[in-house]
């Protein structure tokens, strides 16, 4: 019997990527695909912020729920200039939400939930959460966020400082909950900024000090693709085999090294000088996340 996955997400370029790496699989059946708007890989047209979908999850194996609204909103946090936002995307760093930070907040969790609700009561023995991450404490402002050391791998907390991260961080937490109280599988992978297959090319990036720190980190799109396929595929034992809990699990994707060519050590002295610098372990133009339990996985 094939492996029956449904995706979420599915008009989107990221979902219909999922899509075509889970049909790579010669033992894996695509049986529904779930989005707000219609397209060629969507079975089912619901919004899943605002309404329970219904049949879409039947029979499925594992579900793939990559729906979201998929990076902050372009309106900082009250404190922060109001004007951050719009000038990250005039210099073409980061693409930002129309969507008022709450609101962003309220979808993309209510979203997660309804989706946990429904491939458990389907019968569903696997989540995979497309998580992100900003959850770690990408901010508007490029040198907000300053842990004391770097890379960050997957020990490190949570600190999101805009509602994106923080929907993030509370839909993992959702999907820990589900797994706690009924045995689901949930594997939330925590991927950063992706570069688009046709930009590869633009890297490595000059350095830009507008650009938040958690965006240094990357990942390519057929990376991030196969590491859903991979999440909804790999034997349980392979998945959750470190993980703190015995059916949750969260995961860094991300590039081993930064967008730039400059060693990370010096570029973190130039962004937040010598005397605020996180502490940097690594070498060369290392990444600052730790993707090695992923790889591992």
């Amino acid at each position: 019997m094939p492996l029956r996955v449904a995706v979420t997400g599915t008009a989107g370029r990221l979902g219909r990527a999922i899509v075509a790496a889970l049909r790579r699989s010669p033992n894996v059946e695509v049986t529904a695909g779930v989005d707000v708007k219609a397209g060629p890989e969507v079975t089912h047209v619901c919004d899943l912020a605002k309404s329970h979908v219904e049949t879409a999850f039947d029979g499925c194996d594992v579900v793939v729920h990559a729906a979201a609204l998929p990076g902050p909103s372009r309106l900082p946090p009250p404190t922060l200039d109001v004007a951050l936002g719009e000038r990250l995307e005039d210099a073409n760093i980061i693409g930002l939400e129309d969507a008022l930070p709450a609101d962003l907040c309220i979808n993309n969790v209510a979203s997660t939930l309804r989706v946990l609700d429904a491939a458990t009561a389907a019968g569903a023995t696997r989540v995979v959460l497309s998580s992100s991450a900003f959850a770690l404490g990408w901010s508007h402002d490029s040198r907000r966020f300053a842990p004391a050391a770097l890379p960050l791998d997957d020990a490190a907390g949570p600190r999101p400082h805009e509602t994106y991260g923080l929907s993030k961080e509370l839909g993992d937490a959702c999907g820990a909950a589900y797994a706690r109280a009924t045995g689901l599988e949930v594997c939330a992978l925590r991927f950063t900024n992706v570069v688009k297959r046709e930009a590869f090319a633009t890297l490595p990036w000059a350095y830009d000090p507008r650009v938040p720190l958690l965006q240094w980190a990357w990942c390519h799109e057929d990376d991030v693709a196969e590491a859903h396929a991979a999440a909804a595929t790999a034997p349980a034992t392979q998945i959750f085999a470190e993980a703190p809990e015995r059916t949750f699990q969260s995961l860094i994707v991300a590039a081993p090294s930064t967008r730039y060519a400059a060693p990370t050590r010096d570029l973190l002295a130039k962004h937040f000088g010598a005397d605020r610098a996180p502490a940097f372990r690594g070498n060369g133009n290392d990444s600052i996340l730790d993707a090695a339990r992923a790889e591992q996985s």
